[in-house]
């Protein structure tokens, strides 16, 4: 999800050409990621780069809000989530995501979506998710968790209607259609208290 970010050009103030090359950046990063790579090759990404290491560094979190490393990861974690809702076994889908083994997937899944790979596989059978609306600076949020951790978190605007929020209920269980799901904002009162 993160990988997916787009470069906003409104809120970095840059030349057409700098944009470009930001552009050319994160597509090295996703073919990296394409080719296997375990761990972003900085001196491959960096001779893309016009600029020292420190500035390519600053540019690239200014435009996609995240440094290269966190974008290289979040890109490895996205197909391997991708492959596992293909149905793929996790010694497949951490090989062909580029991680080292089985367990290093299986511990950026857990610390990512609050589920162990295998059930992200069968999409939650089994699993009970509990969920809760949130006000914060940002708006209203609902939060969604595994008892291993955080598995969602969906911004829902300043004053969201029923509509609204029903509809983000929809897409959890849509992600998780096997999951099931409880309405218990007080057992996710810590993540809020952590968020605010």
């Amino acid at each position: 999800m993160l990988a997916a970010k787009t470069l906003d050009t409104a809120s970095v103030k840059m030349t057409r050409s700098d944009q470009d090359v930001l552009r050319h950046l994160a597509e090295e990063i996703r073919c990296q990621v394409a080719d296997g790579l375990e761990r972003l090759d900085m001196d491959r990404f960096l001779a893309r780069s016009p600029w020292g290491r420190r500035q390519t560094e600053r540019l690239f979190r200014e435009a996609y809000l995240t440094s290269p490393t966190r974008f290289f990861r979040d890109h490895q974690m996205e197909i391997a989530e991708a492959l596992l809702l293909q149905g793929e076994d996790v010694l497949s889908a951490s090989a062909k995501s580029g991680f080292a083994s089985p367990g290093r997937l299986h511990d950026a899944v857990v610390q990512r979506r609050g589920l162990t790979p295998g059930e992200l596989r069968r999409r939650g059978e089994g699993v009970r998710i509990t969920f809760g609306f949130f006000e914060t600076q940002l708006g209203v949020v609902m939060l969604a968790a595994t008892p291993r951790g955080l598995c969602a978190l969906s911004l829902c605007g300043q004053t969201p209607t029923p509509d609204i929020l029903a509809g983000r209920v929809a897409e959890l269980n849509q992600r998780y259609p096997q999951a099931s799901f409880d309405e218990e904002p007080a057992d996710l009162q810590a993540y809020a208290d952590q968020l605010v």
